[in-house]
Parts: structure tokens; C-alpha cells; sequence
């Protein structure tokens, strides 16, 4: 039998459930249960600049609710007395030669996932995109991914933002908020810490590519497909958020990811992540203006994701440096120590392996000349990077800074001064990944600094790659 006759019978024999369903339900309403449930209540909800206020406490609500598992029991029942059913799977087993077993399986998955256009008799329309599904699982072809993440470190000066038509950013409100509350022993509910507060919710929904690298062994197939659908919906989140982080200095740590996939293989919503406490929260705010700049970013990171997220035996000096950066956020327990990893993301960058002297030097005059070309201040980025590796120096080694003596008014302030110079030296390298290795790059710099004409071919080699408007902060011009 033929794929569309296959189709045409697997839609015919879910309109005839349908009938049966919304005739069951008409007569007595078998299906339908009602509850009661604890819910926080928020009041005087505030976004201010991802500030975000409230106050809350919990309230009863009523709700009603399908019981799947009646609906379930009957589409056994339809299926048991239906010649149609059995004769369907053994025609998709001869097909496509998988388990009868585990086809029933997916027949059960996509009554699920039609549950309302067979109570509502949706048209064949809506039906057959669902039933479409089926076929691309059995066929190992991807169907759309959808993904809700919650992040922290950007507001939005509005409602929402379109990234681009399936990329959605928008302000976090109450409903998003109660997904991360806990209700206690007691049944009431939890207040949560401010670090877990998010400020935005990026939405996704796409089709993912299964590139050719991703091999589907025999066994286990299908959930092969499944897992490879979830990576690349994740991977997706994931030059969202480097995209944010590079394009200003921001927090911009996603925490938890809800996802769904238009599949049978596995029914329901999967969770990932954990709300991850943000020891050095740096926000930003993004509107209309920005969303250009941020999808040329992310396009970027995507057209080199196979050299930046390569993961062999040979170091990624851009992965390592983000790494670092990131721990700048995330681990640091003090300015001294966020300034300590900064450094070390630096290092990552333009130092070579076998470089064991004179490292303070090499560090603060290589970063000079690279950011030179963009109209930064040399003088001012040496003094900067010698002051911060010397911090590192004094604190990697346990002892006490004596900022009067280092001429630091606000340390605070120093330390976003070097997150700013390791961001944008990040931003800078990502332009140029693919273009010049990394030995390259340096050698190139050091030639720099004592011949002109090398410095007029990196200055050429900077201007060239980095297409990205790079804003230079006031002090470090």
C-alpha cells in the first residue's frame, strides 16, 4: 500500500473516532472532571527595567479538566472492535519494518496530541498536519520544536521583541513567574529569592536541520531523532544567549528550558536547567533598535558554529575564554575574583601555550594593538589590562589588595571596565574565527607593534571581518 493511501486511511479512522467521541460526550459528558488547586496569587505585579515587584500570596482556584485517561480507555475500546486499526499497523510495519509494538505506541501519542480537534471535529485540514507527524517520525525527518526559556540579565523597553518570525523575546510576567514557585509542606506558597527572578522569556519554534554528522544507529532510531531534535533546539537557545552576552555586557544566563516537539515518539513537555544563582548580575535594557544588530550576531554564531562549538581534543581557545567570562558572572564570590577569571578569558585568547615569561606584558600589549584598529585608546587598554592582571596576580595568590595603592577608587567599577574589554575583545575574535588561526592572529600583533606594514595588513584584517558596530565605552577611548 502506498504512503498517501496509508494517510488517507489513518485520517479517515480518526474522523470516525472523533464521531464517537463528541456522541459519548453529547449524551453524558463522561470525560470532564473538575478540581480544586492552589495557585499564587500575585498583586501590584512591577517590571521596571527587569526590577521586577510584587506582592503574593496563594489563592483556591476551580478548574476543569479532560480526564485523558477515559478517553484514552475508549480509544482502546474503538481500536479492539476495529478491523481498520490492525490492518493500519500491519501496513506501516511492512512499510517502514517497525514494531508493531511500538507503533500502537504512537497511535496512542497522536490520539493525545488530537485530543482537541477530536472533541471540537476539527476539518481535514487540521487533522492531516497532525497526522503528518506520524509519518515524519516513521520517516526520521524532524518536525517543529517549540522552546520556552527563562533568562536573566536584559529588559525590554516593551512588551515584546521580535528576533525574527520564530524568535520572540518578551517581558516575564506573573504566569511565567508561577512556573518557578514551590508550594511548601504546609500548602502554602514559597516566596522565591530575588537571584531566581528572571527578567525575560525567549520563545522558540522551528524545524530543525538534522545535519549529515549526526549519525541514527538501527537501535533506537527514533529516539536518536528525538534527541537530536532537542539538541538543536537547545544549540538555538544557545546562540541566543552568547548573541546577548557578546552584544553588550549583560548576565544573560538562560535557566530553564521548556520544551515540546511535534512528535509521538515521547509524549508531554521536557524540562531542563535550574535557576542558577547570578553572583554578579549585570542588566541591560534592548528594544527595536538593537534587534538588527542582535540577529546579525546570531547569525554569525550559527554560519561558524561547527569551529566555535567543535568539541575535540585540540583547545577552542573561544569556547575556553566564554567559559571563563562566564564564570565572571557565575562563580566569582567577589570583584577581585570575577576580575581573576576575566584575565583568564583574556589569556585563552592572546597568550600562547608555551608563553611563561614576561605574561603581564604580552597580555596588556598584544589586547592594545588588537582593539586599536576599532578606535580604542592603546595607552588606556595596556594601563587597564597591567592594573587587572596584577589584581589577579595579588588575590590568585592569597593575599590582600591595597587599592589606594592602586590608584582603584570603585572596584565595582573597575571590574565592569574589564568585563567591558573581554567582551568586546570576545566579540571581535568571533568576526574573525574561521578567517585566522589563532597562532596567526598573535604573531600577526606582535609584528604590529615594530613594523607598520604589518600593522597596516591587521589593520585591514580587523576592519575587513568585524562588521558588527562596536560602541566604545567612554573611559577606554
Amino acid at each position: 500500500m502506498e504512503v498517501l493511501d496509508i494517510k488517507k486511511k489513518v485520517l479517515n479512522y480518526f474522523k470516525g473516532f472523533s464521531e464517537e467521541l463528541r456522541k459519548n460526550i453529547s449524551k453524558k459528558n463522561p470525560f470532564t472532571e473538575k478540581y480544586e488547586t492552589l495557585a499564587p496569587d500575585f498583586k501590584e505585579f512591577k517590571y521596571d527595567k527587569g526590577d521586577i515587584t510584587y506582592h503574593m500570596g496563594s489563592k483556591v482556584i476551580e478548574k476543569e479538566k479532560l480526564d485523558s485517561f477515559k478517553i484514552f480507555l475508549s480509544f482502546k475500546k474503538y481500536n479492539k472492535n476495529n478491523d481498520d486499526y490492525e490492518e493500519i499497523l500491519k501496513n506501516l510495519n511492512k512499510l517502514y519494518e517497525v514494531n508493531i509494538g511500538f507503533l500502537d505506541r504512537l497511535f496512542e501519542n497522536l490520539m493525545y496530541s488530537l485530543l482537541d480537534e477530536l472533541i471540537e471535529g476539527q476539518s481535514d485540514e487540521k487533522l492531516t498536519e497532525k497526522i503528518q507527524v506520524l509519518f515524519n517520525d516513521l520517516e526520521l525527518k524532524p518536525s517543529k520544536c517549540y522552546a520556552k526559556a527563562w533568562i536573566d540579565g536584559i529588559w525590554l523597553s516593551q512588551e515584546e521583541l521580535l528576533l525574527k518570525d520564530n524568535i520572540k523575546i518578551r517581558r516575564i510576567t506573573p504566569n511565567n513567574l508561577r512556573y518557578v514557585q514551590q508550594l511548601d509542606y504546609y500548602g502554602g506558597v514559597e516566596l522565591l529569592h530575588k537571584f531566581m527572578d528572571p527578567t525575560a522569556i525567549i520563545e522558540v519554534s522551528l524545524v530543525p536541520i538534522i545535519t549529515k554528522e549526526i549519525k541514527i544507529p538501527i537501535n533506537d532510531k527514533f529516539f536518536n531523532l528525538k534527541s537530536s531534535m532537542e539538541r538543536e533546539l537547545e544549540m538555538e537557545l544557545d546562540y541566543i544567549s552568547l548573541a546577548l552576552r557578546l552584544y553588550k555586557l549583560g548576565s544573560a544566563f538562560i535557566h530553564k528550558i521548556e520544551k515540546k516537539l511535534d512528535s509521538l515518539i515521547q509524549r508531554g513537555t521536557t524540562i531542563s536547567g535550574d535557576f542558577q544563582r547570578i553572583k554578579n548580575r549585570v542588566r541591560y535594557g534592548i528594544g527595536e533598535q538593537d534587534i538588527p544588530k542582535l540577529n546579525f550576531i546570531i547569525n554569525i554564531i550559527r554560519e561558524k558554529r561547527q569551529i566555535i562549538y567543535n568539541i575535540s581534543k585540540k583547545p577552542n581557545p573561544f569556547l575556553i575564554a566564554i567559559r571563563r567570562l562566564n564564570n565572571a558572572f557565575l562563580n566569582a564570590e567577589s570583584s577581585e575574583s570575577s576580575i581573576m577569571f576575566v584575565i583568564s578569558s583574556l589569556e585563552a585568547i592572546f597568550l600562547k601555550g608555551g608563553e611563561l615569561s614576561e605574561l603581564s606584558r604580552r597580555l596588556s600589549q598584544r589586547i592594545s594593538i588588537y582593539l586599536k584598529p576599532l578606535g580604542f585608546n592603546p595607552l588606556e587598554i595596556n594601563k587597564l589590562v597591567k592594573q587587572a592582571y596584577k589584581i589577579r596576580s595579588i588575590y590568585s595568590h592569597g593575599s590582600k589588595i591595597d587599592f589606594k595603592k592602586e590608584k582603584i577608587e570603585n572596584i565595582g567599577e573597575f571590574r565592569i571596565k574589564v568585563m567591558e574589554c573581554a567582551r568586546i575583545s570576545l566579540l571581535i575574535y568571533l568576526q574573525l574565527v574561521g578567517n585566522i588561526s589563532k597562532e596567526n592572529l598573535l604573531n600577526l600583533i606582535d609584528k604590529s607593534l615594530l613594523d607598520d606594514d604589518s600593522y597596516t595588513e591587521f589593520d585591514k584584517l580587523i576592519k575587513e571581518n568585524c562588521k558588527i558596530e562596536i560602541f566604545i565605552p567612554p573611559e577606554l577611548n
